[in-house]
C-alpha cells in the first residue's frame, strides 16, 4: 500500500479534510504549498514530511502504518534495499502471523520519589516521550517461554526481557516485561536516543528450543534478513498450538 492510499484511506475513516490530515502531521499553524496536495498524490513529497504522516497514521492505525513500511524507507532513501526478497519475505510472515492485539504498553509514574505502577489503562496515544520508562504486559496463552525483537527504522534487534538476557520462562497469563530480576524490584524500558516509530515483537513458545535461534545476537547490532527469516521458518515449521507471535508499536517523541 501506497503512502497517499494509506492517508486516504485514514482521512476518510475519521473524516477528516486534507487540510485536517496536515495538521494532525505537521501540526497547528504549519503551512503547506498550494501544489502540496497533487504533489503528495504523485510522491513527490520530501522524506521527511512523508515520515511525518506515516508517524501520524502509527498514532491512529498501527495496523495500517505497518503496510507502509517499506514506502516509507523508499521515500527516506534508506541505504539498505528496503525490497530485498528476504526483507519482503519477512515483512510478509509479520503480516500473516504477528498479531496487534494481547499486548499493550504502560506508563511507569514516579510519585514522591518512589516508583509506582500507572493505573491500569493501556496508553491513550501509542505515544511517549524520551527518556519516559514504561513497560509492556504481554497475555501469554501458555506456560513456555518468550523472547522479543525490536524494530526501528526498517531493521529489527534483539531486545532483553531480564537483564542481559533474550529469553525467559513465562506462565500463562499476563506477563510483564522487563521481567524484575530480583522479586522486590521492578524495572522498566527506556528510550533515551531515537525518536520515531518503534515496534516490539514478542516470541512466545512452549518448548524452549525453539528460541535457541536467539543465541549469539548482541544487543543493539541489527539482525540479517536471512536470520530473520530462518526463525520464521523454525516456527511454522512447529505446530500452531506451540506458539505465538505478538506485536506492538510506540511513537517515541
Amino acid at each position: 500500500m501506497r503512502l497517499c492510499a494509506a492517508t486516504k484511506t485514514l482521512k476518510d475513516r475519521l473524516n477528516l479534510s486534507w487540510f485536517g490530515v496536515w495538521e494532525k502531521s505537521f501540526g497547528q499553524g504549519y503551512q503547506v504549498g498550494k501544489n502540496f496536495e497533487d504533489n503528495f498524490r504523485k510522491g513527490k513529497i520530501g522524506p521527511h514530511r512523508a515520515q511525518m504522516i506515516s508517524d501520524w497514521i502509527t498514532s491512529e492505525d498501527p495496523a495500517l502504518a505497518d503496510k507502509l513500511e517499506q514506502d516509507v524507507l523508499l521515500a527516506r532513501g534508506d541505504p539498505a534495499d528496503p525490497i530485498s526478497p528476504a526483507r519482503q519475505r519477512w515483512n510478509g510472515f509479520l503480516q500473516k502471523h504477528a498479531r496487534f492485539k494481547n499486548v499493550e504498553a504502560y506508563r511507569q509514574s514516579v510519585s514522591k520519589g518512589l516508583i509506582e505502577l500507572s493505573r491500569r489503562e493501556p496508553l491513550a496515544e501509542p505515544k511517549l516521550r524520551l527518556n519516559e520508562e514504561f513497560y509492556v504486559e504481554l497475555k501469554v496463552p501458555f506456560d513456555g517461554f518468550c523472547a522479543a525483537l525490536q524494530g526501528f527504522e526498517g531493521f529489527w534487534y534483539p531486545l532483553p526481557l531480564r537483564g542481559e538476557a533474550l529469553s525467559v520462562p513465562v506462565s500463562a497469563g499476563n506477563q510483564r516485561f522487563p521481567q524484575a530480576e530480583t522479586e522486590s524490584d521492578t524495572d522498566t524500558f527506556c528510550e533515551a536516543a531515537d525518536q520515531g516509530v518503534h515496534r516490539f515483537l514478542f516470541v512466545s513458545v512452549t518448548d524452549k528450543k525453539s528460541l535457541e535461534w536467539f543465541n549469539g545476537f548482541r544487543v543493539g547490532e541489527p539482525i540479517d534478513f536471512d536470520r530473520l527469516n530462518e526463525l520464521a521458518e523454525r516456527l511454522t515449521s512447529s505446530s500452531a498450538n506451540t506458539w505465538r507471535m505478538n506485536r506492538l508499536n510506540l511513537m517515541i517523541a
